[in-house]
């Protein structure tokens, strides 16, 4: 009994390790995050993709196994301080890396109906995404602020302890705007 135990156990150990979850909990997320707006999609650079294990694993840039002798991890790898991929962004951090360089080595195991797709806005709080809300106007008794722009500033004015400049007179601005126009100063 014990011998049949110790001879199916390393069977168990390396399904085990193929199937930790490495890639669906680490690498995936990597790729989704750094990779997939460049390759993915009907065109992807390169011509390379990482949509699937298929056209992942299609060209050779990865070679199961053989982390040091793939092509991907020479480009995301930083070589003389830069590293190639991704293009443009920032580099992968060493940690990230690492995490690919462990996948590749491991076999670069990819369950077969997963496919990765580039990540989508979730979260619309951003303030980008917020609708445009007119503020309010800060009431003002001062006869400076023309505007409501005028009334934004003044209140920042006061707030700093300043208080607003004198209205130009009409020579200053014909000097303001001819060095606006021509970068020049007027004739005499």
């Amino acid at each position: 009994m014990s011998l049949a135990l110790v001879w199916s156990l390393p069977g168990g150990i390396a399904a085990a390790a193929d199937n930790d979850g490495l890639f669906e909990q680490q690498v995936a997320p990597i790729f989704q995050r750094r990779c997939l707006s460049c390759h993915s999609g009907e065109s992807p650079q390169g011509g390379f993709s990482l949509k699937t294990a298929a056209t992942a694993l299609a060209d050779g840039q990865i070679l199961p196994g053989d982390a040091a002798g793939s092509p991907l991890m020479e480009l995301i790898t930083p070589a003389g301080g830069m590293a190639e991929m991704p293009k443009k962004a920032d580099p992968l951090t060493t940690k990230e890396i690492a995490t690919i360089r462990q996948w590749i080595d491991r076999g670069a195991k990819w369950p077969g109906d997963l496919t990765l797709t580039p990540p989508r806005v979730s979260d619309f709080s951003w303030w980008s995404y917020q609708p445009l809300k007119r503020p309010a106007v800060p009431p003002t008794e001062d006869r400076w602020a023309a505007s409501p722009v005028d009334a934004f500033i003044l209140r920042k004015l006061k707030q700093k302890g300043l208080t607003p400049s004198a209205p130009a007179d009409r020579r200053t601005l014909i000097r303001r705007v001819t060095f606006d126009l021509t970068g020049l100063p007027p004739a005499p």
